[in-house]
């Protein structure tokens, strides 16, 4: 499942980046900036810029895109590792992929979780982001 933006801050905005040529994207994919270029976030991203608003393809260009980005938000997103529980309310771990967060990593600690959803996933806000640490 997606990860979405469940209460939205007075900040969220759009923004526009060039994606990494030859890289593909659905709506909603977690979205991070390398090199000058976005692409979704891996467990390697040092932060999440936010949420890919359409899907891209695949080709071969640095083509523009759109990003909801909102460093106060509040996310919901699937763990991958493990499922969530009140243990992890209020400590920050790593991202597995563009869609989950790793409960078992603490490396770079870009998503805290903050609680957890009545479905199960984890109630999220970026920990890392375009504008510094600690804005969850």
């Amino acid at each position: 499942m997606q990860p979405k933006l469940v209460i939205p801050s007075v900040l969220m905005r759009q923004m526009g980046f060039l994606k990494t040529a030859s890289v593909a994207g659905t709506k909603d994919d977690l979205i991070s900036v390398a090199s000058g270029y976005a692409l979704r976030a891996t467990s390697s991203h040092e932060f999440v810029a936010g949420l890919l608003t359409a899907d891209w393809t695949n080709d071969a260009n640095n083509t523009p895109i759109q990003v909801t980005v909102d460093e106060f938000g509040i996310y919901e997103i699937d763990a991958s590792t493990t499922l969530v529980q009140a243990t992890h309310v209020g400590n920050a771990y790593d991202l597995s992929d563009y869609k989950t967060v790793n409960l078992g990593a603490t490396s770079k600690k870009i998503i805290r979780v903050l609680g957890i959803s009545p479905s199960g996933r984890a109630i999220c806000g970026f920990n890392k982001n375009m504008i510094g640490s600690g804005a969850a």
